[in-house]
């Protein structure tokens, strides 16, 4: 059976850990997705709507998430930052389009997202807000066919475009459309 067709679904991603995620749709970890998938002779290609594009961490999450990856000296920035700035928002925006390119062999289903623009990342405080803007990184999605291919359910991970290794992990799952099946 051919994967083409609209598939509605969610990724779950905690932004900074490699911790397992529950896949659990009422999660503020939860991003509903859309996807229009076109398969031919194993071949997938596609685009994806990402239906929540931003998201909101406060500092001490953010530095909650990230130290155990700290050097003692990152640590002693962070705790002087958040001193400082109790109230700091973390603030991810990214771009709601992307173009989806991959291959189904069997039930083993993988693709990548490369989304169409830019993702921004800003820190709200009292004081100032900063604002970076960069490419949005690639997502590699690997996942299995489930339901009598009517399921996708797998993982993912986001890699850095410019240093190539992966910076976070989640899992997803998408269903393919009702009316596709009627």
């Amino acid at each position: 059976m051919s994967l083409t067709g609209t598939w509605h679904g969610h990724y779950f991603q905690n932004i900074l850990k490699e911790a397992p995620v529950e896949m659990d749709e009422s999660s503020e970890w939860a991003f509903p997705i859309c996807a229009e998938l076109q398969e031919r002779d194993g071949l997938i290609t596609g685009t994806m709507v990402d239906l929540k594009t931003c998201s909101e961490l406060s500092g001490s999450e953010v530095y909650s998430q990230l130290a155990p990856t700290l050097t003692w000296l990152q640590k002693r920035e962070w705790h002087a930052f958040l001193r400082h700035c109790p109230e700091a928002i973390m603030k991810v925006k990214l771009p709601s389009t992307s173009k989806l390119e991959g291959d189904v062999d069997g039930s083993h289903v993988s693709f990548v997202k490369a989304y169409d623009g830019f993702q921004e990342t800003s820190w709200v405080t009292t004081e100032r807000e900063s604002i970076e803007r960069v490419l949005a990184a690639s997502v590699y999605y690997v996942g299995e066919l489930k339901d009598e291919d009517s399921l996708i359910v797998g993982t993912f991970k986001v890699v850095d475009p410019i240093g190539k290794a992966p910076t976070s992990y989640g899992r997803f799952r998408m269903q393919r459309s009702q009316e596709h099946n009627a």
